[in-house]
């Protein structure tokens, strides 16, 4: 009996050395977990992400998937998440990071660590600053929507440093300035519509729709793009006669066409 329990209470001894050791291995094999649980504690006021807790394993919390232990994709859409998300920052081996439709706010952190992002969607905030400088040290990225948020500035020539970009979504924020600079000859998505560009659309976008350059007041495109009224009048009028100028907001919107009347001669 006695020899019973001595084997019962090694068992039992061992059995809790057994959980101990891969609960310590759950820890260390997730060293990212302590960076979500910061961020959630700034960021989540309202608890939406209920079962991010240092009790629960990490590769079962809401939005994320880990890849050889490290975060590899961070999906956090609609959460009302607020504030920052400079904490996110360290997560270097993610490649896709969506917060699309929360209440972010400020300029966007530093991004240059995460040089294995490929996805990046940040729509539906309230970021503001300038384009992101940091933006264009992400040479593996291919998808980038930075629209309906606050954004002002130029967008830099720079951004053609983005070669492998196939979307690139600026819609409804206030960048202003040229866009002839950014060459980026991969792009199948591109929208500028709803900001404060000015110029001429360069060649290279005009295939994209008209509703890639809507509420541009005065952005100037090819022929297609300009008012009906305005199309008709200029079929009649050989090229070398319609000055660059001769150009319309994309939406048909006669007031703020760019027109120069005394250029015909």
């Amino acid at each position: 009996m006695a020899k019973l329990r001595t084997l019962l209470h090694l068992s039992r001894s061992l059995f809790l050395l057994i959980l101990f050791h891969f609960s310590f291995l759950g820890d260390a094999s997730n060293p990212d977990a302590e960076t979500l649980l910061s961020f959630k504690s700034a960021a989540d006021t309202s608890n939406k992400l209920w079962d991010w807790n240092s009790s629960s394993d990490p590769c079962g919390w809401t939005g994320v998937s880990f890849q050889n232990n490290r975060v590899s994709r961070l999906v956090l859409e609609g959460f009302d998440l607020h504030g920052s998300f400079q904490q996110l920052f360290s997560l270097t081996q993610l490649w896709v990071l969506s917060l699309k439709w929360n209440r972010f706010t400020g300029p966007l952190p530093d991004l240059s660590k995460l040089t294995a992002l490929k996805l990046l969607f940040l729509s539906y905030n309230e970021l503001s600053g300038e384009f992101p400088a940091s933006l264009t040290s992400l040479f593996r990225l291919y998808r980038l929507d930075l629209s309906h948020n606050n954004f002002s500035g130029e967008i830099p020539a720079s951004a053609s440093h983005l070669t492998h970009l196939l979307t690139l979504r600026l819609e409804e924020n206030g960048f202003s300035g040229s866009i002839s600079s950014v060459n980026l000859p991969n792009l199948q998505d591109f929208n500028v519509s709803g900001n404060r560009l000015v110029g001429k659309i360069p060649a290279s976008r005009s295939g994209f729709p008209e509703s890639s350059f809507a509420n541009n007041p005065v952005l100037c495109g090819p022929r297609r793009f300009l008012p009906r009224s305005l199309r008709a009048f200029a079929d009649f009028l050989p090229s070398t006669a319609i000055p660059a100028r001769l150009c319309g907001n994309v939406e048909g919107v006669m007031e703020h066409t760019c027109m120069e009347i005394g250029e015909f001669k």
